[in-house]
């Protein structure tokens, strides 16, 4: 889609408080320093409140945009190497320069951009190019869409800082904006004391792998169902893992749909390796707390045997080497990156090898389990959160889906890969064309609700208001009919809240319908206007008449007896890192 994004402002924020003078030389550690000039981006996209018009949309994006500023330089004082400037690989100048602050405009409608989200628009809600983090630690744009709503995009450089750390930042933000900054725990800047600097110079290159040219990105959703497919199809003592899965599968079809003719500058005996980030802050002794600031993160490289079919139900070859890697990622391991130069000569040598075109490296990254839903600025959390396109290629990064437990592949690929990938047919058995967000409002219809999700959970949705199931589903009586539905408990953590999300894909819907054992009946009176909303809802309700006057007070199965919030089930995950090097 075209369409165009006008700067309307720039400015620095500083810090609300200067910078001790003890604080003001932020030593980069080894870890900082091999890790690649460029911003990680993400891009949170906020839809205009229901009970504002038109009229107050200017005062509103004023509002907003000074509770940002502010929160931004409160921030600021806690998390200080953000407003300073990066010296090459060596310290950050904590010396209050400020985060660079950019207000925009778009012509085209929030809608527009995160129905069928395309990577490539995301990086025009960014005030940088990717590979232009060269002194600025991070950098923001606040953009306002034609329809009311808004996007925050971030970037913050990979020098200072892994994934965990910048969530740590956006979510402190957006806590100190809802007036909850106290509540947030201080990061803590130690990784140099752990990962001593070491001597680059003339050593490693660590631009190695930007390419400014030819590379695609594309987005592919793999829903709930699918992905469990995928893991199915991996016979192993132990159930891969979603992103063990999901990595597993995607470098086969990759093996399968891009090596069979040879690539300028591969040799036909190349060695392809599968790379994920790890982090290494629960691996320490003793372990490091999840706000230690920094790149605390290294890759667990596995090299399977290219033979590997999916096909034939052998993905757990791949995922077995993956594990085996990522074992291997231990104390003695952390031990070689603190001492001496073994590290540093294997980085020398691969990227010789991958010049040379006798490697070929494939990374993956995952921020599934991430808490990237949470920035809720005072005004809710985000509908949609997305990345950008990468200056790499063979790089792969998974987001949970806004729907259901699901994911997003967000795949890096050379334009001639990816022209043969995409139209993978093995590939293509397992991938969901759904749009990521459709309007609840619009979706709502006449009758004023729709079948949505909220924090994880199916819901009955009726506008205006957005209360929890249990009272809108009381609102419901004086239709005057029996409606089935069905709870829907995900086994995502940040369940707790989200904004209401509806998907227009209606046979995921129904089958979801149908797979999920979790059901709810509800009396609502009789049937006067149940073949109406049938009509409406064809794939969403099941409508019946009133049996019992009575049966309306059952209890809700899906409610426990002590409390109106459904029953939720937590699955722990560790927190893999944002980009391996």
């Amino acid at each position: 889609m075209k369409f165009q994004v006008e700067v309307l402002s720039t400015e620095t924020i500083k810090p609300s408080s200067p910078t001790p003078d003890h604080l003001r030389h932020h030593k980069l550690s080894y870890l900082d320093q091999i890790q690649p000039p460029i911003f990680m981006p993400m891009v949170l996209f906020y839809p205009k409140e229901h009970d504002h018009n038109d009229l107050d949309l200017i005062s509103i994006h004023e509002q907003r945009c000074s509770k940002i500023k502010k929160a931004l330089s409160d921030t600021l004082v806690k998390f200080y190497p953000l407003a300073g400037r990066v010296h090459g690989t060596q310290y950050v100048d904590c010396n209050d320069e400020g985060a660079y602050y950019v207000e925009a405009k778009t012509d085209c409608k929030l809608s527009d951009i995160i129905e069928n989200p395309n990577p490539k628009d995301f990086n025009k809600f960014l005030p940088f190019e990717l590979d232009a983090a060269h002194e600025l630690p991070v950098c923001f744009q606040v953009t306002f869409f034609a329809c009311g709503g808004m996007s925050i995009a971030m970037g913050m450089s990979h020098k200072v800082g892994d994934a965990l750390s910048y969530f740590t930042f956006l979510n402190g933000l957006a806590a100190e904006a809802r007036g909850e900054g106290n509540d947030v725990c201080a990061p803590v800047f130690v990784s140099d004391k752990y990962f001593p600097q070491k001597d680059l110079s003339g050593f490693y290159q660590h631009r190695s792998g930007i390419i400014k040219q030819n590379i695609s990105t594309k987005r592919f959703v793999f829903d709930g169902p699918m992905v469990q497919a995928i893991r199915a199809k991996c016979v192993m003592s132990r159930r891969p893992t979603r992103v063990e899965a999901l990595s597993a599968f995607i470098w086969c079809r990759y093996i399968a749909s891009c090596t069979s003719i040879q690539q300028e500058g591969v040799t036909t005996d190349a060695m392809y390796t599968v790379s994920h980030a790890v982090n290494l802050r629960t691996r320490m002794e003793p372990p490091l707390p999840e706000h230690t600031f920094g790149n605390v993160t290294r890759t667990a490289i596995a090299v399977p045997p290219v033979s590997v079919d999916p096909k034939d139900g052998t993905l757990h070859g791949v995922v077995n080497h993956v594990r085996e890697a990522i074992k291997q990622v231990d104390k003695e391991y952390i031990r070689k990156l603190q001492e001496g130069d073994a590290h540093l000569n294997f980085l020398r040598s691969r990227t010789e090898e991958v010049k040379r075109g006798e490697v070929v490296s494939f990374s993956f990254t995952s921020l599934c389990r991430f808490p990237i839903y949470d920035a809720d600025f005072g005004w809710g959390k985000p509908v949609y959160v997305g990345s950008a396109s990468f200056t790499f290629k063979n790089l792969v990064s998974f987001f949970d889906t806004n729907v259901g437990d699901g994911v997003e592949a967000w795949i890096n690929l050379l334009e001639e890969d990816m022209e043969k990938f995409e139209k993978d047919e093995e590939l293509l058995k397992y991938v969901s064309l759904a749009p990521s967000y459709k309007n609840a409002k619009a979706a709502a219809g006449d009758f004023g609700f729709a079948y949505v999700q909220a924090g994880g959970r199916w819901q009955l949705w009726s506008k205006p208001a957005q209360g929890n199931i249990q009272s809108t589903i009381g609102g419901f009586y004086s239709f005057g009919i029996k409606i089935w539905f069905v709870v829907w408990l995900s086994v995502r953590e940040d369940d707790d809240e989200s904004d209401l999300v509806v998907s227009d894909d209606r046979r995921a819907i129904r089958r979801r319908l149908v797979e999920e054992e979790h059901l709810a009946s509800c009396e609502l009176g009789t049937s006067s206007r149940r073949s109406d909303l049938a009509l409406r809802f064809p794939l969403l309700l099941s409508v019946r008449p009133r049996e019992n006057s009575k049966s309306s007070s059952r209890p809700d199965p899906a409610f426990s007896a002590t409390s109106n919030r459904p029953r939720r089930r937590h699955r722990s995950g560790s927190l893999p890192l944002l980009r391996p090097s």
